[in-house]
């Protein structure tokens, strides 16, 4: 086996409020998000709907795939 590094920082961000909060955090990464999701409830297509009007007030693109299926 060859040597190697991982690197992978994960910052979780949680509680009420929070949600308003995802654009923010996103376009600090950059100005495109992809979001790739399995299913359509009308949970999620609010969720969606919030990160996108969050990404275009800031300047950014949300790109969203619902084309995978669940536990592949």
């Amino acid at each position: 086996m060859e040597a190697f590094t991982f690197y992978n920082p994960v910052m979780v961000v949680f509680g009420p409020g929070k949600r308003a909060e995802i654009g923010q955090h996103t376009l600090a990464h950059g100005k495109k998000a992809l979001l790739v999701t399995y299913t359509q409830t009308e949970f999620l297509d609010e969720l969606i709907a919030n990160i996108e009007s969050q990404m275009t007030a800031g300047g950014g693109e949300t790109i969203v795939y619902r084309g995978i299926e669940a536990n592949p």
